[in-house]
């Protein structure tokens, strides 16, 4: 999906037969300094990107490949009649043109979200207030539909649909529409972030360091498994193990805070752990041992789990000890 902010157009809708784009674009550069054209068909589309200047980038999509650069530029600027596009200009300031211009660049940050554990209001929320740049992803229906919210510095500038095809935008009628939407279907979340305009803070990976080397996340593994084969042994009929235990996580998220599922930060799949957040040893065990044992009861196998854990108790014992936790 090719984007951008529709909310000031200038001319919509012509037909890029009677059009020279070079041209177009040196009588837009001096005309309103910066903006964005976008090219519209059947089978592709593409945007190109200026300012008072110069092209600053160019995208450009079909069925078959998505190009960037100065490729898009030359292919968007001859224009020709394979594809008969329909062309709309809009002015976009010259503070906010090189977002949109960078969209492409972006990285997932928080990847595969599901609207089943995560508010996507929410989420947006807590991305302002993270001061995103970049933008929230949204899928529906395995990606047969699309939606996207725009942030810089953690300001909404902008949202898109797939559903939605005017040349005109309301960004805060299509961001509702969006979360919306999201409530009544199965939807799926990832968050980009344009690192050219907000660089990643450098992190250090805990599984690299100091958690790993206590053996904390292999003894934390141990733990999971031995908690998911009990109830496993137990509740064999129709029971998601994984979603039960996220759901409890999500209800821990705001004593620990890096299980909270907008951060994914922690992760518990086919019995291993993959976590890349900053919580000591200590917290992170608390923090997911709390959580099953809290479950364990819900699901009346509290007696039955600590019977099973009473030789990985053992062997632990003294770390235990020293982080102080009891099970």
């Amino acid at each position: 999906m090719v984007v951008l902010p529709k909310d000031d157009p200038l001319f919509v809708n012509l037909n890029a037969y009677y059009l020279d784009i070079g041209r177009l674009i040196e009588h837009l550069q001096g005309e309103i300094g910066s903006g964005g054209v976008l090219f519209k068909s059947y089978s592709a589309e593409g945007a190109l990107f200026f300012d008072k200047d110069q092209i600053i980038n160019a995208i450009f999509q079909n069925r078959d490949e998505s190009l960037a650069g100065q490729t898009a530029v030359e292919l968007l600027t001859i224009a020709d009649d394979r594809y008969n596009f329909n062309v709309s200009v809009y002015r976009i300031g010259p503070e906010d043109v090189y977002f949109w211009a960078s969209l492409h660049t972006a990285e997932k940050i928080y990847k595969d979200l599901s609207a089943e554990f995560t508010d996507l209001d929410g989420l947006v929320k807590k991305m302002s207030s993270e001061r995103l740049t970049g933008y929230i992803d949204v899928a529906f229906g395995g990606g047969s539909a699309q939606g996207r919210i725009f942030l810089i510095n953690g300001k909404m500038v902008g949202a898109a649909s797939s559903w939605s095809n005017s040349e005109t935008g309301d960004a805060a009628s299509i961001r509702e529409d969006i979360v919306e939407k999201s409530k009544t279907g199965a939807a799926r979340f990832n968050v980009c972030r344009i690192p050219l305009m907000s660089p990643e803070v450098e992190r250090v990976d805990p599984n690299g360091g100091g958690i790993a080397a206590d053996g904390i996340l292999e003894a934390l593994e141990e733990f999971l498994t031995i908690f998911e084969q009990t109830v496993s042994a137990k509740k064999r009929n129709r029971f998601d193990f994984h979603k039960m235990l996220k759901r409890k996580f999500v209800k821990n998220a705001d004593k620990y805070a890096f299980l909270d599922p907008f951060a994914a930060e922690f992760e518990y799949e086919d019995q291993k752990i993959t976590f890349s957040g900053h919580a000591s040893g200590g917290e992170l065990s608390r923090g997911v041992i709390f959580s099953v044992m809290e479950l364990a009861d819900d699901l009346g196998l509290r007696r039955q789990f600590s019977s099973q854990l009473a030789q990985w108790s053992a062997r632990h014992a003294g770390k235990l000890s020293e982080l102080d936790i009891m099970v």
